[in-house]
């Protein structure tokens, strides 16, 4: 390896850190006083408007100095495009300001090595962004003249000295920059040019957002692959987690033979895998290799949840890092029992239920009747109150669809004979096993409708002797919860209540109560990483994609309008 094929492959890192510290010194300088016999040359050369506007301008061009570190961190080539203007300007403003030359040499010896380095900056930006940036700015800059030109008009009439439209334009140069003569004033003028600058610091802000945003995913499932996946599936698909990959919203990527695949979705840059890689194992290691590969043309993270015990070797010999997050309570129906004090609690809801005239119903999606197939779907509708479905990695998109005619629908069939609550469940075809993807009920049904669902599922598949595990809720942090907090560490209690008190938004506690009633067999589960600071984000994305946060609709509406469209 040459000279300078070992500065490539560095420079990005290194060259990340001096950014960031040419911007940290800019912040600084932007915010202590000049030296006051550079400042007195300065003022006999310089307007005082041009060296405050100087001033304003070299603080929010260091703050955006530091953000660009990061896509330069990421080798991202728009990162650098911006970083070699943006280091030109700098070093020019603060010579504006106050004749830093220090602040300004530094700049400028920065710009000469990220600019000498332009290779190592490879990673391209989405591909639908130069168009929406040009006419986005062509947007910000109309916006900033109407703006500026009605509250220059209005201030100058009520000041008694109305300007002309030109002259109101004229009068935003100087705002802006210091440019021409001032004129407005009287009570109020103060507040015009504080106005002008904060949708400047806006729009600009938006719009170096939109020029780095990282490249979106404009991959689609493809009949092939979809054919293949379900394939694999059905082969290969020996963990509970497996047959969630057959959701539409997630992406495939699959080996060169097309013997395995891994499935995945793109959002906020993060590449985020479900679960493990579906099919021969042989094929595993150079599966994974490829995907971090793709992931880093494109400049995206990598992350992966819901990775099993056998996965977490997998993931680090690919140079990923794996933590626990929770359990997955399985269940043997052959061996459940409903005898015994323990579980008393579940079989008085079951003899509850019972009495009440509720019956059992175990069908798969294929064997459903037109008429009770509405009666699910009205149980459906009435539990989710008109809200998405929720899950990504270990849920269905569509439980209705015909193409899952193996899943399988427990029901509990009220006195009226209607349905009042069911639960839906994946197979798991490589094992004899059940996977559950949802549990829906009437909001009026008697306390402990779901127990007795689950119990009767669980009668059914001993009499049937299909069933082997049956994979009920995953319980995030299960090993902490569980723990006793006198056993707990110090932080580990003040982590132990937090998750308790986040209960009213994610189920922390109340999943693992409700699963703890079954006695069931933890199965713990994983999250890979490839770096610790990649995971505030990954946790951010997580939650999006199941749907965990909300975003509120109208702001998901402008969102799409603002960014651009897929091809």
């Amino acid at each position: 390896m040459t000279l300078r094929q070992r500065w490539l492959a560095v420079a990005p890192r290194v060259l990340a850190i001096g950014v960031a510290i040419v911007a940290i010194l800019g912040i600084v300088s932007a915010l202590t006083p000049s030296l006051r016999a550079r400042t007195e040359i300065l003022g006999a050369l310089v307007p005082r408007d041009v060296r405050s506007f100087a001033f304003s301008s070299a603080l929010a061009t260091s703050v955006a100095l530091l953000v660009i570190a990061g896509g330069l961190r990421r080798r991202r080539r728009r990162s650098w495009q911006v970083a070699v203007v943006m280091l030109a300007a700098v070093a020019a403003l603060h010579v504006a300001k106050g004749l830093d030359v220090e602040e300004a040499a530094a700049s400028l010896l920065l710009l000469v090595a990220v600019f000498a380095s332009e290779a190592a900056f490879d990673v391209a930006g989405d591909p639908e962004t130069p168009r929406a940036f040009v006419r986005h700015a062509l947007a910000a800059t109309v916006g900033l003249a109407v703006l500026g030109g009605l509250l220059i008009e209005g201030q100058s009439a009520l000041a008694g000295d109305r300007l002309s439209p030109l002259q109101a334009l004229v009068e935003l140069g100087h705002e802006i920059g210091g440019l021409g003569p001032g004129r407005l004033n009287g009570r109020g003028a103060h507040a015009i040019p504080r106005a002008i600058a904060t949708y400047a610091l806006v729009a600009s802000a938006w719009l170096l957002f939109l020029w780095l945003k990282p490249r979106r995913s404009y991959l689609r499932q493809l009949a092939r692959d979809r054919v293949d996946a379900r394939r694999l599936v059905e082969a290969h698909g020996a963990d509970t987690l497996d047959y969630f990959a057959l959701r539409r919203d997630k992406l495939y990527f699959f080996a060169p033979d097309r013997s395995a695949f891994l499935a995945f979705t793109v959002a906020g840059g993060v590449a985020l895998v479900s679960g493990d890689p579906i099919g021969e194992n042989r094929a595993f290691a150079a599966l994974l290799r490829a995907f971090l590969g793709e992931a880093h043309r494109f400049g995206w993270r990598v992350a992966a949840i819901g990775v099993g015990p056998e996965g977490v070797a997998r993931y680090e010999e690919a140079g990923l890092r794996t933590l626990y997050i929770g359990d997955e309570a399985i269940v043997d129906p052959r061996r459940f029992t409903l005898d015994g004090r323990p579980i008393r609690k579940v079989r008085q809801s079951v003899t509850r239920l019972e009495k009440a005239g509720y019956s059992m119903l175990v069908l798969r999606r294929d064997e459903l009747t037109t008429e009770l197939l509405a009666g699910l779907l009205r149980v459906s509708d009435l539990w989710l109150g008109g809200q998405p479905e929720r899950g990504f990695s270990m849920a269905m998109d569509d439980i209705w669809a015909p193409e899952h005619g193996a899943a399988l629908f427990a029901i509990a069939i009220g006195a009226d004979g209607q349905p009042h609550g069911f639960i839906h469940l994946v197979p798991v075809p490589g094992v004899r096993s059940l996977s559950l993807s949802a549990m829906r009920r009437l909001h009026d049904t008697p306390n402990g409708l779901m127990e007795f669902v689950l119990c009767g599922l669980f009668a059914w598949a001993r009499e049937h002797g299909e069933i082997e595990r049956v994979s009920l809720n995953f319980s995030a942090f299960g090993e902490l919860m569980r723990a006793e907090s006198a056993d707990l560490r110090p932080w580990e209690r003040v982590a132990q209540r937090g998750l308790s008190r986040a209960d009213r938004y994610f189920q922390v506690e109340r999943l693992l109560s409700f699963n703890r009633k079954f006695f069931p067999d933890w199965a713990p589960r994983y999250a890979a990483f490839e770096r610790r600071r990649d995971l505030p984000l990954a946790m951010i994305v997580l939650l999006m994609v199941e749907q965990l946060v909300a975003i509120p609709l109208p702001i998901v509406r402008l969102w799409r309008r603002l960014l651009p469209r897929r091809p």
